[in-house]
């Protein structure tokens, strides 16, 4: 209980750090929110009428075209929006709340609840694998297995940055950890209840209404049972089954329901949307592709986060795969056997392990729920997309089984640190991307709590972020008579609470200087300066506090001056020619000579 408290505690935090607050009698228009609002007044479609303007563009549908105008990521069909994200969270919680109450549900609200509860399931079918394999692991191990299992996946990062994409996964997660815990009390006993297997059937087609590709949990949990009364009864049996049976009709009903929602929206009962939807071309309209399996699994299992000495200390970076299929997009991403190191070691010590009662049920259970959920990474990564949130779809069910193999005993002596250093790594990664979250959105909403958030973790003043810090620096650059594009001169700060003025050549002997604040929002500013190329030219930013504006001198003359919302930086992250505040993981640098003479920060 105490655990379940403390994760809880947790991710109501990461739902209320960057996400507006919960207000319950205003009306706020998220995607969910409109499509509540449509079942309520009896049809399909958002109730937002498209814009003219975008409807007379030539290709509506693409986002560069109309997002002037459009609703980005929504479905246009025969001029009305609807929702490629599935029915199901506006099913289970935004209708009923909006015939209630006559008001929207707050969206991140909405997250942390479907987390929440999904949590609380996957702890509990945890709780009865143990109990089925008759494993008691000590007290100790057992309360950090269920603090990882609640931690150690993308729960925390989600619930930074809740809109529609947040609320299909979380939802997903919360209807796969249901199932998943109706069918093991139903297969990890003594008889088959007949209500719960149907309760099973009817959580896993609810995830399908939420995330299409969360269907292989269904059909990996049907083929074990099928399997199961197969081996104990034979052929005959099977078709006659009533669990089978019972298991089969929710699901077949769920299905048909989505089935029927989909042809009733867009006259094709597997037509989710995608076809229609107002994207940008990178992404829209996405195919499984054999050559985007090896990048993708590349991304979700492989790619190494950024470990960097400032907090939060780990972040999501942009790794390279090569080659990169012609047509691929993809965000920030860390490879779950990286962020999540309990599943690697779960897995090399399981020849270890010792089973106190090894049947073909908790096995069976153990492997259907593994290779479903290995089957939907494969299928994300087949796609073409990248993102960290994707592995919500996946992760949280390796996790489940990495949590009970962890448990069992081991003949190894050192097997309970392991299991125990590899938990505490993952949890400690699992909260500090629950910080920085998508886009660093905390920091960006709450500069002076994430100010005082990181003084607590850093004794070193050199690597400790300071909120609004008096910051001077002056710099002598030469720049090489032949260069182009844009070169960082100084910078300060990561991603969400980015500063970099850069500089650009605009003819021999003109220079456009472009101050940006936070990598996602930040406003930017230009000036357009004199320059000698070869020669020495001096610069002078000074950042002043009270007023929050970066004043940038050149050769002794005032270039600019730039209002900014808020500056959050470490000494360490002040640099003068070369510039990491992005999502790349090597550095941008300035291509000529940079000269530092001052630099105060305090």
């Amino acid at each position: 209980m105490a655990i379940a408290l403390i994760v809880g505690a947790l991710y109501l935090w990461c739902a209320q750090a960057a996400n507006p607050l919960f207000e319950w009698r205003h009306d706020k228009s998220g995607y969910y929110d409109l499509l509540a609002r449509g079942l309520a007044g009896g049809h399909l479609y958002l109730p937002l009428d498209p814009p003219p303007q975008m409807l007379a563009v030539p290709n509506p549908l693409n986002f560069q075209q109309s997002g002037e105008w459009a609703l980005q990521d929504a479905v246009l069909y025969h001029d009305r929006y609807y929702l490629y994200h599935g029915v199901t969270p506006a099913i289970l919680v935004f209708l009923p709340w909006r015939l209630i109450t006559g008001h929207d549900l707050p969206e991140a609200f909405a997250g942390f609840v479907f987390c929440f509860a999904g949590y609380l399931f996957a702890s509990a079918t945890l709780m009865r694998m143990l109990a089925w394999a008759a494993c008691r692991p000590p007290l100790w191990l057992f309360g950090l297995l269920l603090l990882a299992l609640g931690v150690s996946h993308p729960a925390p990062f989600l619930l930074q940055r809740v809109f529609v994409y947040e609320i299909a996964i979380s939802c997903g997660y919360f209807c796969v950890c249901a199932g998943f815990w109706c069918f093991a009390r139903a297969v990890l006993a003594r008889t088959r209840p007949s209500p719960l297997l149907a309760a099973a059937g009817l959580c896993f087609a609810l995830a399908i209404g939420s995330r299409p590709n969360l269907a292989t949990m269904g059909a990996f949990a049907f083929t074990l049972l099928a399997w199961w009364i197969f081996r104990e009864r034979g052929f005959h049996a099977l078709i006659r089954s009533r669990e089978l049976i019972a298991f089969l009709i929710p699901f077949a009903l769920g299905v048909a329901g989505i089935a029927i929602y989909n042809n009733a929206r867009f006259g094709d009962p597997t037509e989710f949307g995608l076809r229609y939807q107002i994207a940008d071309p990178s992404y829209a309209n996405p195919k499984p592709l054999v050559e985007n399996v090896a990048p993708g699994m590349y991304y979700l299992f492989a790619a190494a986060p950024d470990v960097v000495p400032e907090f939060p200390f780990v972040r999501l970076v942009m790794r390279n795969f090569s080659p990169t299929p012609r047509r691929y997009l993809r965000e920030p991403a860390a490879g779950i056997v990286l962020v999540c190191p309990l599943l690697l070691a779960a897995v090399l010590l399981m020849p270890f392990s010792v089973w106190p009662r090894a049947d073909l049920q908790t096995m069976g259970f153990l492997s259907a729920v593994a290779l479903a959920a290995l089957t939907c990474a494969v299928g994300i990564a087949s796609l073409g997309l990248i993102s960290h949130r994707y592995t919500m779809d996946f992760v949280p069910y390796l996790l489940l089984c990495a949590c009970f193999l962890a448990a069992l005993p081991s003949r190894l002596p050192v097997a309970l640190f392991v299991t125990a250093l590899a938990s505490i790594a993952g949890i400690i990664i699992g909260l500090a991307l629950g910080v920085t979250g998508h886009n660093d959105e905390f920091v960006q909403k709450q500069p002076a709590a994430y100010a005082r958030l990181a003084s607590v973790f850093h004794p070193s003043a050199h690597y400790r972020p300071l909120y609004n810090p008096e910051l001077l620096v002056e710099a002598d650059f030469s720049f090489p008579k032949d260069f182009r594009g844009r070169v960082p001169l100084i910078a300060a700060g990561r991603v969400g609470s980015r500063y970099l003025l850069s500089a650009e050549v605009v003819n021999d002997k003109v220079l456009r200087l472009v101050s940006e604040a936070a990598l996602t929002s930040g406003p930017l500013a230009t000036a357009e300066v004199p320059y000698s190329p070869g020669g020495t030219n001096r610069l002078r930013l000074q950042f002043h506090p009270q007023t929050r504006t970066i004043q940038v001198q050149w050769n002794g003359q005032t270039a600019m001056q730039h209002s900014m919302p808020f500056l959050v930086t470490s000494p360490s992250q002040i640099t003068v020619g070369f510039e990491q505040t992005g999502f790349s993981p090597a550095p941008a640098r300035f291509p000529g000579i940079a000269l530092t003479r001052t630099l105060l920060v305090k």
